[in-house]
């Protein structure tokens, strides 16, 4: 998956795809976090995840966001924060449809 090694004092911290699947995860762990300006496939499906932190939508150059499989009822309108977002998997979580309001 993703670790930096503390051996190397820059550790190189351009990670573009992370899977962390079926890892029984209860949240968006907070390492992911070192990755904004690089990161761009994020698979977080089948754990149990239930919401999504506010500085978890920092991470803008995601085009591809897996969160299937998990404990989600609501999506924050910050979603629309992901500009350059191209495919977002949801399915077979508590998700509400109306739940993600649009801004105006």
């Amino acid at each position: 998956m993703f670790r930096c090694i503390p051996i190397f004092k820059g550790c190189n911290r351009q990670v573009e795809y992370v899977d962390k699947r079926h890892c029984s995860l209860p949240n968006v762990p907070e390492d992911i976090l070192r990755y904004s300006r690089s990161l761009e496939e994020l698979l977080l499906d089948a754990n149990h995840i239930r919401d999504l932190p506010k500085n978890f939508f920092r991470l803008n150059r995601l085009r591809k966001l897996g969160l299937s499989d998990n404990e989600i009822h609501r999506l924050p309108p910050e979603i629309q924060n992901f500009e350059n977002l191209v495919e977002l998997d949801v399915s077979r979580n508590d998700y509400q449809e109306d739940s993600c309001s649009s801004k105006t």
